[in-house]
């Protein structure tokens, strides 16, 4: 998947907690990815609006859980084009 804004490649990332989630820039970008991940790909996840300046270009973090494996969900974003 390719970020609509900076046009760079959406990578997953993993937190302190051992929690992969992903950075996207855009709040529009959110509808074109639920039908993506859950409809098509039945992965779940939980979105959220991160408390730091780069949240104020409207940026959101996807939260995709404990147990989800990053890379499966590696794969399915590299396989998203939202063009």
């Amino acid at each position: 998947m390719i970020d609509l804004i900076t046009r760079k490649r959406v990578f997953v990332q993993i937190d302190k907690d051992k929690i992969p989630y992903i950075k996207v820039n855009k709040r529009y970008e959110e509808e074109h990815m639920a039908k993506i991940l859950t409809l098509k790909h039945g992965v779940l996840y939980e979105w959220q609006w991160p408390d730091d300046e780069w949240s104020k270009g409207g940026g959101a973090i996807y939260v995709f859980g404990r147990l989800a494996d990053p890379v499966k969900l590696q794969i399915v974003l590299d396989e998203i084009s939202l063009y």
